[in-house]
């Protein structure tokens, strides 16, 4: 029902701000069913965050959970808000399905949108407080991981790579152009540079 609000052709103004402002295709936000929280059908216990954009934690049987996110220039003290009693989970649990020998990580939902549209095998994990035991044994039948760490912030984004690569065996981290995370380097590099930053293709022979 979000998703549909989001990307409604009668009202197409908020998918266009949310495409231009994060860099990602309409084919992206498709794909994972990005959504926004508004119009009359919003459910009640919804209503704290009318105007964010939902991101459900999509699976192969369905939607496992869902996050919110707030927009450029809201003023709501919170960034991003999950229901009561969610679960820490794994952003595109459908990419451990590639039949590849290897995967990415980022910090954050649309960070791995953004490596995904730039045809980049990824899963994204909220942050070090969010890592779970049982992810390790979810990444073990990957012979090599690449951590697409965030290079905008005071180093949590090498600590958070640092953290998963003493989890991991044959994990390397590498960090986004300065002043960057991997979503606005898309928007900065477009795909290309994207990949050619990150060494997709010399990392992943």
């Amino acid at each position: 029902m979000y998703h549909n609000q989001l990307t409604n052709p009668d009202d197409p103004s908020q998918c266009h701000s949310l495409m231009a402002d994060r860099g990602l295709s309409l084919e992206t936000l498709k794909q994972f069913q990005i959504g926004i929280v508004q119009g009359p059908d919003v459910f009640p216990s919804h209503e704290s965050v009318r105007g964010f954009y939902s991101i459900p934690f999509l699976s192969p049987t369905g939607v496992l959970s869902m996050r919110f996110r707030r927009p450029p220039g809201s003023e709501a003290p919170m960034k991003y808000f999950s229901p009561r009693g969610t679960r820490s989970r794994v952003f595109n649990t459908n990419a451990l399905l590639n039949p590849g020998h290897w995967i990415a990580i980022c910090e954050g939902e649309f960070d791995t949108m953004a490596a995904t549209q730039a045809g980049i095998p990824a899963i994204g994990i909220p942050g070090v407080q969010a890592w779970a035991g049982y992810m390790r044994n979810m990444l073990s039948g990957f012979s090599r991981i690449i951590v697409l760490a965030d290079n905008d912030d005071a180093g949590q984004g090498l600590k958070f790579g640092e953290m998963i690569a003493e989890q991991l065996e044959e994990t390397k981290v590498i960090l986004a152009p300065p002043g960057h995370d991997v979503n606005s380097t898309l928007r900065e590099l477009g795909v290309h540079g994207l990949r050619e930053h990150f060494g997709v293709n010399k990392q992943t022979d």
